[in-house]
């Protein structure tokens, strides 16, 4: 399964509250995780307010064979924590993502629709066991910081399910290919 992504990474560049809210984010490389975290969520808050919903990806980009998700890339930036990252993404419904990792830092929330997410942990033995599903609705947002890059797979369940991400940190994204069940 794949991903399609639209870079429209220009789209907040010139709003001066965006721009202090980053600028405070900058400044916040020497406090602990939580107020990181916390000056994410000011960010996070002010770009969710300003982000348009593409609708008509449902009956377009949607419609493409073995496509999971269409990702909106709105920000993508270098800061003192690593690369930030803001996207809009359209879950497929009944398709699930494959396994992946984030950078440590994460905020989203589900905008419109239902999630299936399927965390992972990894073991002893150094593969990733599965863990209890989660299901997200609309309204339900995930603040975390989380050194392993919250490795999980997600499906969407409606026809139209939508997710606000933000995330930075140094960790790259990473598809994770071996994952055993319960």
């Amino acid at each position: 399964m794949t991903c399609k992504e639209i870079n429209k990474n220009t789209f907040f560049e010139k709003d001066s509250s965006i721009l202090s809210l980053l600028d405070r984010l900058n400044e916040s490389k020497n406090l602990d995780s939580k107020g990181k975290l916390d000056c994410l969520s000011a960010l996070f808050e002010a770009l969710k307010e300003k982000t348009p919903v593409n609708e008509s990806f449902k009956d377009r980009e949607l419609q493409t064979e073995g496509l999971t998700h269409v990702k909106e890339n709105l920000i993508k930036k270098s800061t003192a924590l690593g690369e930030l990252r803001y996207d809009v993404i359209y879950f497929k419904k009944q398709q699930a993502t494959c396994y992946h990792t984030h950078p440590e830092f994460v905020i989203d929330e589900v905008f419109l629709g239902r999630l299936l997410e399927t965390p992972i942990k990894k073991q002893d033995d150094g593969l990733y066991k599965q863990q209890n599903d989660i299901l997200r609705r609309a309204g339900s947002t995930n603040r975390s910081f989380s050194p392993d890059g919250s490795p999980h797979r997600v499906m969407g369940l409606d026809e139209l399910n939508v997710n606000f991400l933000l995330t930075v940190g140094n960790l790259k994204a990473e598809v994770i290919t071996e994952v055993k069940g319960f």
